[in-house]
């Protein structure tokens, strides 16, 4: 039996509402609770949603082998977890805090790519990072792909949500990395 991915998303947003509004009305300061809980719950959401496409056989890169938009931020959800874990801890250490994330990040992101072509998240999303020509990435190509995720958040989130309207599904990562993102399953 396929999983109803519609029926599983309405559901996991719903659920991600009245966790964020129960959270809320418990803290001291139910704003900020509010927009964190909301955070992480749509975060996996999101990923349990692509988990759910990728169980079901569904592409979402418009019927061929490129990583689409929801998958591809399905992955970046179950990579940034721990990242938020982390935060948490250092957060009383300020800018300190930030430059230890940002050089694990680096070194989180940029090792994997270059080494085994996918992050602990792209791998239960069954995508791998490729070269353009198919090929595995090197670690010039990941460097330049972490500076461009980097600027494409910077930016609004705009060079992220490219992706989904890129006839190769590439965010600005992609493009200024040379890679494409490729489903593995």
């Amino acid at each position: 039996m396929k999983p109803n991915i519609r029926q599983g998303a309405i559901a996991g947003l719903v659920m991600s509402a009245i966790f964020a509004a129960t959270a809320a009305s418990s803290s001291s300061t139910p704003t900020e609770t509010f927009i964190i809980t909301l955070g992480v719950t749509l975060a996996v959401t999101v990923a349990v949603v692509a988990l759910m496409v990728a169980a079901s056989g569904t592409t979402l890169a418009t019927g061929n082998n490129l990583g689409g938009f929801w998958i591809r931020a399905a992955a970046f959800a179950l990579d940034s977890i721990p990242f938020a874990l982390i935060g948490l801890v250092l957060a009383p250490f300020g800018v300190v805090a930030e430059a230890i994330l940002l050089g694990v990040g680096f070194v989180y992101f940029v090792g994997l790519w270059s080494t085994i072509g996918q992050t602990l998240g792209m791998r239960l999303a069954g995508l791998r990072v490729v070269r353009e020509d198919g090929g595995a990435i090197g670690w010039s190509n990941a460097v330049r792909r972490f500076f461009g995720l980097s600027a494409a958040f910077l930016f609004l989130y705009a060079g992220v949500i490219w992706v989904a309207f890129d006839s190769r599904k590439r965010g600005w990562a992609d493009i200024v990395g040379g890679t494409l993102v490729v489903r593995t399953r």
